[in-house]
Protein backbone atom coordinates (compact mmCIF):
# COMPACT_ATOMS: atom_id res chain seq x y z
CA UNK A 1 0.00 0.00 0.00
CA UNK A 2 3.04 2.30 -0.06
CA UNK A 3 5.63 3.29 -2.61
CA UNK A 4 9.04 4.87 -2.04
CA UNK A 5 10.35 7.75 -4.12
CA UNK A 6 14.05 8.63 -4.06
CA UNK A 7 15.78 11.87 -5.03
CA UNK A 8 19.35 13.09 -4.98
CA UNK A 9 20.82 16.60 -5.24
CA UNK A 10 24.04 17.78 -6.83
CA UNK A 11 25.42 18.79 -3.43
CA UNK A 12 25.09 15.34 -1.90
CA UNK A 13 21.68 15.27 -0.25
CA UNK A 14 19.68 12.06 -0.59
CA UNK A 15 15.96 11.80 0.18
CA UNK A 16 13.41 9.02 0.47
CA UNK A 17 9.72 9.83 0.35
CA UNK A 18 7.04 7.31 1.28
CA UNK A 19 3.68 7.71 -0.45
CA UNK A 20 0.47 5.93 0.51
CA UNK A 21 -1.25 4.58 -2.59
CA UNK A 22 -4.73 5.92 -3.20
CA UNK A 23 -4.07 9.09 -1.17
CA UNK A 24 -2.35 12.41 -1.69
CA UNK A 25 -0.31 12.06 1.45
CA UNK A 26 3.42 11.61 1.43
CA UNK A 27 6.26 12.35 3.83
CA UNK A 28 10.02 12.34 3.95
CA UNK A 29 10.93 9.07 5.61
CA UNK A 30 14.70 9.52 5.50
CA UNK A 31 17.20 12.20 4.64
CA UNK A 32 20.97 11.94 4.59
CA UNK A 33 23.91 14.01 3.40
CA UNK A 34 26.73 12.22 1.63
CA UNK A 35 30.12 13.84 2.07
CA UNK A 36 30.67 14.25 -1.64
CA UNK A 37 29.57 16.42 -4.56
CA UNK A 38 28.69 15.85 -8.21
CA UNK A 39 26.04 13.23 -7.52
CA UNK A 40 24.42 12.19 -10.78
CA UNK A 41 21.27 10.15 -11.01
CA UNK A 42 19.89 7.20 -9.08
CA UNK A 43 19.43 3.52 -9.87
CA UNK A 44 17.10 1.49 -7.67
CA UNK A 45 17.71 -2.26 -7.65
CA UNK A 46 14.63 -3.55 -5.84
CA UNK A 47 15.70 -7.19 -6.02
CA UNK A 48 18.95 -6.56 -4.16
CA UNK A 49 17.56 -3.74 -1.99
CA UNK A 50 20.29 -1.43 -3.29
CA UNK A 51 20.41 2.18 -4.40
CA UNK A 52 23.22 3.20 -6.74
CA UNK A 53 24.45 6.70 -7.59
CA UNK A 54 27.52 8.26 -9.21
CA UNK A 55 29.79 10.70 -7.42
CA UNK A 56 33.19 12.30 -7.86
CA UNK A 57 34.57 9.67 -5.46
CA UNK A 58 33.28 6.75 -7.50
CA UNK A 59 30.18 4.62 -7.78
CA UNK A 60 28.20 4.49 -4.52
CA UNK A 61 25.97 1.62 -3.38
CA UNK A 62 23.54 2.20 -0.49
CA UNK A 63 20.88 0.26 1.38
CA UNK A 64 17.64 1.46 -0.23
CA UNK A 65 15.65 1.04 3.01
CA UNK A 66 18.22 2.61 5.34
CA UNK A 67 19.94 5.63 3.83
CA UNK A 68 21.70 6.40 7.11
CA UNK A 69 24.14 3.54 6.61
CA UNK A 70 27.50 4.49 5.13
CA UNK A 71 27.60 3.97 1.34
CA UNK A 72 29.86 1.38 -0.23
CA UNK A 73 32.30 2.97 -2.68
CA UNK A 74 32.67 0.66 -5.67
CA UNK A 75 35.37 0.90 -8.33
CA UNK A 76 38.42 3.11 -8.62
CA UNK A 77 37.24 4.88 -11.77
CA UNK A 78 35.16 8.03 -11.38
CA UNK A 79 31.89 7.48 -13.22
CA UNK A 80 30.10 10.23 -15.09
CA UNK A 81 26.37 9.87 -15.08
CA UNK A 82 23.83 7.55 -13.50
CA UNK A 83 24.59 3.81 -13.52
CA UNK A 84 22.40 1.52 -15.62
CA UNK A 85 21.08 -1.94 -14.72
CA UNK A 86 21.80 -4.50 -17.43
CA UNK A 87 20.88 -8.08 -16.56
CA UNK A 88 23.03 -9.17 -13.63
CA UNK A 89 25.34 -6.16 -13.97
CA UNK A 90 25.38 -2.46 -13.17
CA UNK A 91 27.12 -0.48 -15.92
CA UNK A 92 28.71 2.95 -15.46
CA UNK A 93 30.39 5.35 -17.90
CA UNK A 94 33.50 7.29 -16.86
CA UNK A 95 34.49 10.81 -17.93
CA UNK A 96 37.56 9.34 -19.64
CA UNK A 97 35.32 7.13 -21.78
CA UNK A 98 35.72 3.86 -19.88
CA UNK A 99 32.66 1.60 -19.69
CA UNK A 100 32.79 -0.48 -16.50
CA UNK A 101 30.36 -3.23 -15.46
CA UNK A 102 29.91 -4.49 -11.89
CA UNK A 103 28.13 -7.50 -10.45
CA UNK A 104 24.81 -6.16 -9.12
CA UNK A 105 25.01 -8.34 -5.99
CA UNK A 106 28.65 -8.20 -4.93
CA UNK A 107 29.74 -4.97 -6.58
CA UNK A 108 32.83 -6.66 -8.03
CA UNK A 109 33.95 -5.42 -11.48
CA UNK A 110 33.13 -7.87 -14.27
CA UNK A 111 34.35 -6.12 -17.42
CA UNK A 112 35.89 -2.86 -18.58
CA UNK A 113 36.34 -1.31 -22.02
CA UNK A 114 37.81 1.98 -23.23
CA UNK A 115 35.80 3.81 -25.89
CA UNK A 116 38.60 6.20 -26.81
CA UNK A 117 36.32 9.22 -26.32
CA UNK A 118 36.09 11.75 -23.52
CA UNK A 119 32.51 12.10 -22.31
CA UNK A 120 30.69 15.42 -22.33
CA UNK A 121 27.82 14.94 -19.91
CA UNK A 122 26.17 12.57 -17.50
CA UNK A 123 23.94 11.01 -20.15
CA UNK A 124 24.29 7.29 -20.82
CA UNK A 125 21.50 5.18 -22.31
CA UNK A 126 21.69 1.40 -22.85
CA UNK A 127 19.47 -1.10 -24.64
CA UNK A 128 19.58 -4.88 -24.82
CA UNK A 129 17.86 -5.46 -28.16
CA UNK A 130 17.17 -8.80 -29.90
CA UNK A 131 19.19 -7.56 -32.88
CA UNK A 132 21.80 -4.83 -33.08
CA UNK A 133 20.52 -1.54 -34.52
CA UNK A 134 24.03 -0.63 -35.68
CA UNK A 135 26.15 -2.75 -38.00
CA UNK A 136 29.22 -4.26 -36.34
CA UNK A 137 27.98 -3.87 -32.77
CA UNK A 138 26.38 -6.43 -30.45
CA UNK A 139 22.92 -6.45 -28.90
CA UNK A 140 23.95 -4.51 -25.75
CA UNK A 141 24.57 -0.98 -27.02
CA UNK A 142 25.10 2.24 -25.07
CA UNK A 143 24.80 5.80 -26.36
CA UNK A 144 26.60 8.91 -25.08
CA UNK A 145 27.77 12.36 -26.25
CA UNK A 146 31.52 12.96 -26.52
CA UNK A 147 33.32 16.20 -25.70
CA UNK A 148 33.72 16.94 -29.40
CA UNK A 149 29.91 16.78 -29.71
CA UNK A 150 29.55 13.41 -31.40
CA UNK A 151 26.79 10.94 -30.58
CA UNK A 152 28.70 7.69 -30.00
CA UNK A 153 27.39 4.12 -29.78
CA UNK A 154 29.44 1.59 -27.81
CA UNK A 155 29.14 -2.20 -27.70
CA UNK A 156 29.03 -2.98 -23.96
CA UNK A 157 30.39 -6.47 -24.57
CA UNK A 158 33.42 -5.62 -26.73
CA UNK A 159 34.00 -1.86 -26.37
CA UNK A 160 33.71 -1.31 -30.14
CA UNK A 161 32.33 2.13 -31.00
CA UNK A 162 30.60 3.88 -33.85
CA UNK A 163 29.80 7.58 -34.35
CA UNK A 164 26.10 7.67 -35.26
CA UNK A 165 25.34 11.42 -35.40
CA UNK A 166 27.28 14.69 -35.42
CA UNK A 167 24.64 17.41 -36.08
CA UNK A 168 26.95 19.03 -38.61
CA UNK A 169 25.98 20.85 -41.77
CA UNK A 170 27.14 20.25 -45.38
CA UNK A 171 30.29 22.31 -44.79
CA UNK A 172 31.17 20.55 -41.56
CA UNK A 173 30.04 23.29 -39.19
CA UNK A 174 28.25 22.41 -35.97
CA UNK A 175 24.58 23.16 -36.64
CA UNK A 176 23.32 22.12 -33.21
CA UNK A 177 25.45 21.21 -30.19
CA UNK A 178 24.27 17.81 -28.82
CA UNK A 179 24.04 17.52 -25.04
CA UNK A 180 22.24 14.30 -24.16
CA UNK A 181 20.98 11.16 -25.86
CA UNK A 182 18.44 8.45 -25.02
CA UNK A 183 17.13 5.26 -26.62
CA UNK A 184 13.40 4.94 -27.33
CA UNK A 185 11.15 2.28 -28.89
CA UNK A 186 13.42 -0.59 -27.92
CA UNK A 187 16.33 0.65 -29.99
CA UNK A 188 14.45 1.46 -33.19
CA UNK A 189 14.92 5.17 -32.54
CA UNK A 190 16.90 7.48 -30.27
CA UNK A 191 16.62 11.07 -29.04
CA UNK A 192 19.29 13.77 -29.09
CA UNK A 193 18.87 17.05 -27.18
CA UNK A 194 20.85 20.20 -28.02
CA UNK A 195 21.91 23.36 -26.20
CA UNK A 196 19.25 25.41 -27.96
CA UNK A 197 16.41 23.27 -26.60
CA UNK A 198 15.84 21.13 -29.68
CA UNK A 199 14.95 17.45 -29.20
CA UNK A 200 15.67 15.47 -32.39
CA UNK A 201 14.33 12.00 -33.12
CA UNK A 202 16.54 9.62 -35.13
CA UNK A 203 15.85 6.20 -36.56
CA UNK A 204 18.66 3.77 -35.85
CA UNK A 205 18.49 1.48 -38.89
CA UNK A 206 19.42 3.27 -41.03
CA UNK A 207 20.51 6.27 -38.96
CA UNK A 208 18.20 9.01 -40.22
CA UNK A 209 17.16 12.33 -38.72
CA UNK A 210 13.36 12.10 -38.58
CA UNK A 211 11.69 14.83 -36.58
CA UNK A 212 12.73 17.94 -34.65
CA UNK A 213 10.63 18.49 -31.53
CA UNK A 214 10.51 22.20 -30.69
CA UNK A 215 9.06 23.54 -27.46
CA UNK A 216 11.87 23.97 -24.92
CA UNK A 217 13.38 27.40 -24.45
CA UNK A 218 16.42 25.90 -22.74
CA UNK A 219 18.33 22.69 -23.23
CA UNK A 220 16.85 19.39 -22.08
CA UNK A 221 18.62 17.60 -19.24
CA UNK A 222 16.67 14.36 -19.27
CA UNK A 223 14.56 12.40 -21.77
CA UNK A 224 12.53 9.21 -21.46
CA UNK A 225 9.69 7.41 -23.20
CA UNK A 226 6.78 5.59 -21.61
CA UNK A 227 6.62 1.97 -22.77
CA UNK A 228 2.86 1.93 -22.14
CA UNK A 229 1.73 5.11 -23.93
CA UNK A 230 4.67 5.94 -26.20
CA UNK A 231 4.68 9.50 -24.87
CA UNK A 232 8.12 11.14 -24.65
CA UNK A 233 8.92 13.22 -21.56
CA UNK A 234 11.76 15.74 -21.58
CA UNK A 235 12.88 17.96 -18.69
CA UNK A 236 14.23 21.42 -19.48
CA UNK A 237 17.07 22.94 -17.50
CA UNK A 238 15.81 24.92 -14.49
CA UNK A 239 12.34 23.36 -14.72
CA UNK A 240 9.62 22.65 -17.23
CA UNK A 241 8.53 19.11 -18.05
CA UNK A 242 7.24 18.68 -21.61
CA UNK A 243 5.23 15.71 -22.87
CA UNK A 244 5.36 14.84 -26.57
CA UNK A 245 2.42 12.77 -27.81
CA UNK A 246 4.09 11.90 -31.12
CA UNK A 247 3.49 8.20 -31.59
CA UNK A 248 -0.30 8.44 -31.78
CA UNK A 249 -0.58 11.07 -34.48
CA UNK A 250 -1.02 10.63 -38.20
CA UNK A 251 1.52 13.38 -38.90
CA UNK A 252 4.21 11.54 -36.93
CA UNK A 253 3.72 8.33 -38.89
CA UNK A 254 3.76 10.08 -42.26
CA UNK A 255 6.85 12.13 -41.47
CA UNK A 256 8.71 9.18 -40.02
CA UNK A 257 8.02 7.04 -43.09
CA UNK A 258 9.08 9.81 -45.48
CA UNK A 259 12.11 10.68 -43.35
CA UNK A 260 11.13 14.33 -43.28
CA UNK A 261 11.76 16.59 -40.34
CA UNK A 262 8.96 18.66 -38.87
CA UNK A 263 7.96 20.51 -35.77
CA UNK A 264 5.55 19.40 -33.08
CA UNK A 265 5.03 22.61 -31.15
CA UNK A 266 1.29 21.92 -31.00
CA UNK A 267 1.94 18.45 -29.56
CA UNK A 268 3.89 19.74 -26.58
CA UNK A 269 2.03 19.94 -23.29
CA UNK A 270 3.66 21.59 -20.29
CA UNK A 271 2.66 20.17 -16.92
CA UNK A 272 2.57 23.70 -15.55
CA UNK A 273 3.13 26.85 -17.66
CA UNK A 274 4.77 28.50 -14.68
CA UNK A 275 7.34 25.71 -14.43
CA UNK A 276 9.15 26.67 -17.62
CA UNK A 277 11.29 29.64 -16.64
CA UNK A 278 11.42 32.36 -19.26
CA UNK A 279 14.58 34.05 -20.40
CA UNK A 280 14.52 36.97 -17.88
CA UNK A 281 14.04 34.53 -15.01
CA UNK A 282 16.95 32.42 -16.25
CA UNK A 283 19.21 35.46 -16.37
CA UNK A 284 18.14 36.43 -12.86
CA UNK A 285 18.82 32.90 -11.58
CA UNK A 286 22.35 32.89 -13.04
CA UNK A 287 23.08 36.34 -11.59
CA UNK A 288 22.00 35.23 -8.12
CA UNK A 289 24.26 32.18 -8.32
CA UNK A 290 27.26 34.29 -9.33
CA UNK A 291 26.57 36.76 -6.51
CA UNK A 292 26.21 34.07 -3.87
CA UNK A 293 29.14 31.85 -4.88
CA UNK A 294 32.74 32.99 -5.29
CA UNK A 295 33.68 30.35 -7.84
CA UNK A 296 32.48 29.53 -11.37
CA UNK A 297 29.01 28.21 -12.06
CA UNK A 298 28.12 24.51 -11.74
CA UNK A 299 28.56 22.60 -14.99
CA UNK A 300 24.86 22.40 -15.90
CA UNK A 301 24.29 26.13 -15.30
CA UNK A 302 27.49 26.90 -17.20
CA UNK A 303 26.20 25.07 -20.28
CA UNK A 304 22.90 26.92 -20.06
CA UNK A 305 24.62 30.31 -19.81
CA UNK A 306 26.94 29.46 -22.69
CA UNK A 307 23.91 28.54 -24.77
CA UNK A 308 22.28 31.90 -24.02
CA UNK A 309 25.51 33.72 -24.87
CA UNK A 310 25.90 31.90 -28.18
CA UNK A 311 22.41 32.73 -29.41
CA UNK A 312 22.21 36.27 -27.97
CA UNK A 313 25.65 37.85 -27.93
CA UNK A 314 24.05 41.28 -28.35
CA UNK A 315 22.48 41.10 -24.89
CA UNK A 316 24.46 43.22 -22.45
CA UNK A 317 23.22 41.23 -19.45
CA UNK A 318 24.05 37.81 -20.92
CA UNK A 319 27.50 38.98 -22.03
CA UNK A 320 28.26 40.38 -18.58
CA UNK A 321 27.21 37.18 -16.82
CA UNK A 322 29.25 35.07 -19.23
CA UNK A 323 32.27 37.36 -18.68
CA UNK A 324 32.10 36.90 -14.90
CA UNK A 325 31.80 33.14 -15.18
CA UNK A 326 34.60 32.93 -17.77
CA UNK A 327 36.88 35.05 -15.58
CA UNK A 328 36.37 32.76 -12.60
CA UNK A 329 36.78 29.67 -14.73
CA UNK A 330 39.84 30.61 -16.79
CA UNK A 331 41.22 33.97 -15.61
CA UNK A 332 42.43 34.68 -19.15
CA UNK A 333 43.07 38.04 -20.83
CA UNK A 334 40.07 37.33 -23.06
CA UNK A 335 37.82 37.09 -20.04
CA UNK A 336 39.19 40.34 -18.60
CA UNK A 337 38.61 42.17 -21.87
CA UNK A 338 35.04 40.92 -21.93
CA UNK A 339 34.59 42.14 -18.35
CA UNK A 340 35.86 45.61 -19.26
CA UNK A 341 33.58 45.85 -22.27
CA UNK A 342 30.61 44.70 -20.19
CA UNK A 343 31.31 47.24 -17.43
CA UNK A 344 31.32 50.09 -19.96
CA UNK A 345 27.99 48.97 -21.43
CA UNK A 346 26.15 48.73 -18.10
CA UNK A 347 24.74 51.74 -16.25
CA UNK A 348 26.43 52.70 -12.97
CA UNK A 349 23.26 51.89 -10.99
CA UNK A 350 22.89 48.39 -12.44
CA UNK A 351 23.61 45.71 -9.80
CA UNK A 352 25.13 43.61 -12.56
CA UNK A 353 27.76 46.28 -13.15
CA UNK A 354 28.76 46.05 -9.50
CA UNK A 355 29.22 42.30 -9.93
CA UNK A 356 31.39 42.86 -13.03
CA UNK A 357 33.50 45.55 -11.34
CA UNK A 358 33.99 43.35 -8.29
CA UNK A 359 35.27 40.58 -10.56
CA UNK A 360 37.64 43.05 -12.26
CA UNK A 361 39.05 44.06 -8.89
CA UNK A 362 39.40 40.42 -7.85
CA UNK A 363 41.25 39.64 -11.06
CA UNK A 364 43.92 42.25 -10.33
CA UNK A 365 44.94 40.56 -7.09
Amino acid sequence: GEVSVYAVTYRGQLFRWVHSLGTKSGWIEQRTHLQTLDLAGLLLDEREGALWTSSKEGLLRLDSMDLTQAPQVIGEAIPLGPPVLLGEEVVALGASGDVVAYDRRSGEPTRRHSTGYEVLRNSFSIIDAPSCPFQGLGSEVGLFVSRDRKVVAVDIGTGRTRVVATHRGPEGGLVEAPNEVAWIEGGERFLVSTESGLVTVYSSDPVTRLVDLRGHETWSMGMEQSSETGIIASLAAFGGLTLWNTLTTKEWSERANKHHSGTFTDRATSTDPRAALRRPALIERVQVLLEQEAGPLPSETSILLRSLYRVDRGSVDVRALWAVHLSRLTGTAEARTLLEVSAEALSPEDPLRKLVEAELREGKR
